[in-house]
């Protein structure tokens, strides 16, 4: 994606991550989602996923719009859970 903005079918395509994201929160395969709040070429998004296998990790991210369509890369790092804590990020400290 440029700096001047998304094109009409990045733009599509954005839209449509947005949904397959939704959707996939609603199957409880995204934990959380997000992006940086940089506003430069430091920003990127990360997506918490539950899966029971890499490869099924693998597939959810390459299933992406965004992904599938070359608009945004993805990257998969397998992560193992060390802490959690009950409190979600919308309560206050």
């Amino acid at each position: 994606m440029r700096a001047t903005g998304p094109t009409p079918p990045e733009a599509e395509a954005i839209t449509a991550h947005f949904g397959y994201l939704q959707r996939l929160v609603g199957m409880g395969a995204v934990l959380m989602s997000g992006r940086t709040s940089a506003l430069d070429e430091r920003a990127f998004g990360l997506t918490l996923l539950r899966a029971d296998t890499e490869a099924q990790a693998l597939a959810l991210m390459q299933a992406d719009p965004v992904v599938a369509r070359g608009v945004m890369r993805g990257e998969l790092h397998p992560f193992r859970v060390e802490l959690w804590s009950a409190q979600s990020p919308e309560e206050e400290l």
